[in-house]
């Protein structure tokens, strides 16, 4: 009876480690989307320090754009948490988002190191359970 109850609890650690692999590959999924944003956000930054004042389409939210001249810009307004925004020059604001997109970077590292942890483990109570059941046979 302490060997099925064993084997259970083993399987039941199996199936814990499967519902962990999911959501640490959807929170990976999440950290490779905010990084591509990133490098956007960069990029458009990049894009707007050479642009020449003309029209734009500015997007107020929701699908819904507005016409505005932009143009070179050498301050940005940027929110730095609970709803509190400072201005920052062109070099400054790249550097925010340099600095934004590394540590995301790290923490996607850190999560893909997570997901082969967990992946080693449940190979390691696979083959466990396996041995078992040859044996049994």
């Amino acid at each position: 009876m302490e060997e099925t109850e064993k084997k259970r609890e083993e399987y039941a650690d199996l199936q814990a480690i499967g519902k962990e692999l999911e959501l640490l590959e959807q929170h990976k999924d999440q950290m490779k989307h905010q990084i591509t944003e990133l490098i956007t956000l960069a990029q458009n930054i990049e894009d707007l320090q050479r642009q020449k004042e003309e029209d734009s389409l500015v997007a107020v939210g929701q699908g819904i754009f507005t016409r505005a001249k932009l143009g070179k810009s050498d301050k940005y307004f940027v929110n730095v948490g609970a709803d509190i925004i400072i201005e920052k020059t062109h070099k400054e604001t790249k550097e925010s988002i340099a600095k934004h997109e590394k540590e995301v970077r790290n923490s996607l590292e850190e999560i893909e190191s997570e997901i082969k942890k967990r992946i080693e483990k449940a190979i390691t109570l696979q083959r466990g359970l396996q041995e078992e059941d040859e044996r049994e046979k």
